[in-house]
């Protein structure tokens, strides 16, 4: 059976059209749609703090990142679902709604985007991240961790390219929240066969932040908005990759977390010195996603 993993989505969006008297009502507008689902619950959240354990409600938010036009009814939105399991071959269904992740996430998205006056739109400061972790009540141990790392810091150049052009442009505005992990202060003096090897000699995930996460004020020891985000272990209990641009597209979010999670899968299920070999390859990224795409059937034998 092929190994089973959790997955959440923070959706950055703008809601435009409608005039509210108070972002809050724009806010409340959106929860109170989803939960006339009468399947999907959600909440407005005013603050930062990690996600309640066992949280399976979606979470609606403000987020001050979010550049809109003050001559537009523009109103910045954070929707981020619940964790959700994921194995390939088997629509696993949540326990609290009986949908799988893909049916949650176009149910909820296709409710707020018939609200009547308005449209979800994005621009280039916002932002589609995924939280990636081992299934629920498991967390990702030290040798999971360096094999992700291995594969998404040395590949980082070629997956860039999936991507807007802006959003690996260090002098975007968005590169505030999308620093360069392979360009980052230790790992841009090395080589990638000797940072491979160093990322292998992690033992801790604080090691490994320290390593493809790091400070770039060295004010503390690591940094959250990187790339691909290994401090959020230490929060949510996943790795959030942050590389995509902002899209309110279910079937384009559901492309890319299909795409993450087969990368993720065939990170922890290949022995370290064979994914190394395989990073320092000249095998172009379009295969490993399709060499990746079809282990997804293959038996687990992690």
């Amino acid at each position: 059976m092929a190994r089973t993993l959790s997955i959440g989505v923070e959706i950055e969006c703008l809601v435009v059209g409608a005039y509210f008297p108070s972002p809050e009502e724009c806010w409340n507008l959106i929860v109170h749609t989803i939960n006339d689902t009468k399947v999907h619950e959600a909440y407005y959240r005013q603050d930062d703090m990690a996600y309640l354990p066992g949280e399976t409600r979606w979470t609606v938010m403000d987020d001050s990142t979010i550049r809109v036009n003050d001559d537009m009814n523009e109103y910045p939105v954070e929707l981020i679902s619940p964790p959700l399991e994921d194995r390939p071959g088997t629509d696993l269904p949540s326990p609290n709604t009986g949908r799988t992740w893909k049916q949650a996430l176009k149910a909820v998205l296709k409710a707020v985007k018939r609200l009547e006056g308005i449209t979800l739109q994005t621009n280039e400061s916002t932002g589609l991240h995924v939280h990636i972790g081992t299934g629920f009540n498991r967390t990702w141990n030290i040798q999971e961790l360096r094999k992700i790392a291995l594969l998404f810091v040395l590949r980082e150049p070629q997956i860039d390219m999936l991507f807007f052009p802006e959003r690996s442009d260090p002098h975007a505005r968005s590169a505030d929240y999308l620093h360069s992990m392979r360009r980052s202060a230790i790992c841009r003096q090395l080589s990638n066969e000797q940072l491979g090897r160093r990322i292998l000699t992690a033992t801790t995930s604080s090691n490994l932040c320290e390593l493809v996460n790091p400070d770039p004020d060295r004010i503390a020891p690591y940094f959250r908005n990187y790339k691909v985000n290994f401090l959020a272990v230490q929060k949510h209990g996943t790795v959030e990759f942050r590389q995509h641009q902002g899209t309110a597209s279910a079937s384009v979010i559901v492309a890319w977390g299909e795409t993450l999670l087969a990368l993720v899968r065939m990170a922890v299920r290949t022995e370290e010195e064979t994914l190394l070999q395989m990073c320092l390859s000249k095998i172009m990224l379009v295969d490993l996603i399709s060499v990746a795409k079809q282990r997804e059937t293959w038996e687990d034998t992690a």
